[in-house]
């Protein structure tokens, strides 16, 4: 009775374990399928493919597909192991150059990826003629190059700066942990326990939810560069026409004023023309700088297009915009650059001036005002309704955030 009783004990820890992990499993492949479904990322597509894949091969090696799914066709069996098992492979490496872009900074890795892709289909491919004693160990071999060239690409993106990367080292961090956990087992050196038998799945498990983390991490991260201007990395017009509604209806509920500044570089196209576009992109670079570094807490300085920027500014009513806007103008004027100085001239537009009624309102005002301030001669401020520059003695109280 004690022998049955502990057999039955280990049989319910096994089972315990297995629908823990293909649970887990299953949730995280319905989660990121419906998450496919929406936002449509390529990344997202191979995940499903490789962990489909994988979660397959681990329910053959574990005989589960075998007593459920092919009772009768023990070949197959051991077959589905070499399928699975490269069509792993293919994935997985198919998921790591989509994730971590690494045709575009590891052009060399990238074909070596391709190349073991190539390798893993044939192997695929090879597993309909050729034994599974023939197949199986070139294909364990072919397994750890793929890891480690996973494992370099991931470090190599993670010292890139690239964020998502963290959870991606991390993820197959857990794979390799668990799969050492398994193999130290085998050889004597941890006990034996439902974690260390159950290395492979516990560590592919987390490699899994891990993986869905760097996808989120991943969507934000895109999210964030869509919104931002490659060369200047301030926010960008798509950026400028989802916060400007938000702020002015944050403003109209609160009873608050909100301005708006529209910037234009003087004579930028003089500029280019004359020294070049890398001079150019410089001076955009220059001007974006120091309209953050002059702008306050709280305010937006974004890029609408070509040499215009925009500054967004909660809780500042006409004249303490004027302030601001002469004060971010004195610091672009004031910053040389290599082939004479650089000047804006700024229009100026708040919401609590006439006939502003919504936002449209609000920057055709101030684009109209910036229009105006090109007309008196530029490297000027210039309000709505005002034909004169700002007095030098009108500092903003709240600039230089």
């Amino acid at each position: 009775m004690g022998i049955g009783d502990a057999a039955d004990r280990r049989t319910r820890a096994s089972q315990l374990a297995y629908g823990a992990y293909y649970g887990g499993f299953l949730v995280l492949v319905l989660y990121n399928f419906f998450l496919f479904a929406i936002v449509r990322d390529r990344a997202i597509f191979y995940y499903l493919l490789y962990a489909s894949s994988y979660g397959l091969y681990f329910a053959v090696h574990n005989g589960l597909t075998f007593q459920f799914l092919w009772p009768d066709s023990p070949q197959w069996a051991n077959q589905a192991l070499l399928v699975l098992l490269a069509l792993a492979l293919v994935f997985g490496l198919q998921f790591t150059r989509t994730f971590l872009g690494t045709g575009g900074f590891l052009p060399r890795l990238d074909k070596l990826a391709i190349a073991l892709q190539v390798c893993a289909l044939l192997a695929l491919a090879a597993s309909f003629f050729a034994s599974y004693g023939v197949l199986i160990q070139p294909l364990a071999l072919l397994t750890v190059v793929v890891t480690v060239l996973i494992i370099v690409m991931g470090t190599i993106g993670l010292f890139k700066g690239y964020r998502p990367a963290r959870y991606f080292m991390l993820a197959w961090g857990m794979l390799l942990a668990g799969v050492l956990a398994y193999m130290l087992k085998v050889f004597g050196l941890l006990p034996h326990n439902m974690l260390t038998q159950n290395g492979f799945q516990a560590g592919s498990l987390l490699e899994m939810v891990l993986l869905s983390l760097a996808l989120a991490s991943r969507l934000r991260e895109l999210r964030r560069q869509s919104r931002t201007d490659t060369l200047t990395k301030v926010p960008n017009r798509r950026s400028f026409d989802e916060i400007l509604p938000l702020e002015f209806e944050r403003a109209r509920r609160g009873g608050n004023a909100l301005a708006l500044l529209v910037v234009d570089i003087d004579h930028f196209k003089q500029f280019n023309d004359r020294h070049g576009h890398a001079r150019g992109d410089e001076v955009l670079k220059l001007v974006a700088e120091r309209l953050r570094a002059g702008a306050r807490r709280g305010d937006t300085v974004c890029r609408f297009g070509g040499e215009e920027f925009t500054v967004i500014l909660p809780d500042a009513d006409a004249r303490a915009a004027q302030r601001i806007a002469e004060a971010l103008r004195r610091g672009v004027e004031a910053s040389a650059s290599g082939e004479g100085n650089i000047t804006i001239s700024v229009g100026v537009a708040c919401s609590r001036d006439a006939g502003i009624a919504n936002v449209d309102d609000l920057f055709r005002a101030a684009d109209a005002a910036l229009y105006r301030a090109k007309d008196l001669g530029r490297n000027r401020v210039v309000h709505e309704g005002t034909t004169h520059a700002i007095a030098d003695d009108a500092l903003p109280s709240r600039a230089g955030a």
